[in-house]
């Protein structure tokens, strides 16, 4: 995947023949790279969202299963009493 900093840094080659305006294309790139750098921010985030939702289900998991756990041993200790 393409980083902003391959966008920004990428250089054209001139060529002989009349080729494209470079301001033109100098101007797309920074637009091209300004929408490309908040969509890479941006799904950086998602990821990094989705990530930690998976890791707090996990630990609410393993949570219950903990609470389970201990609640099945009161009551096994209190049945002794």
């Amino acid at each position: 995947m393409l980083t902003p900093n391959d966008i920004e840094n990428k250089v054209f080659k001139k060529s002989k023949m009349k080729g494209y305006d470079i301001d033109d294309v100098e101007d797309f790139l920074e637009q091209l790279l300004a929408d490309y750098e908040s969509l890479y921010k941006e799904n950086a985030e998602i990821k990094l969202k989705n990530k930690l939702n998976k890791v707090e289900k996990e630990y609410n998991s393993k949570k219950f299963e903990i609470d389970m756990e201990l609640k099945k041993d009161v009551l096994k200790e209190q049945e002794n009493l």
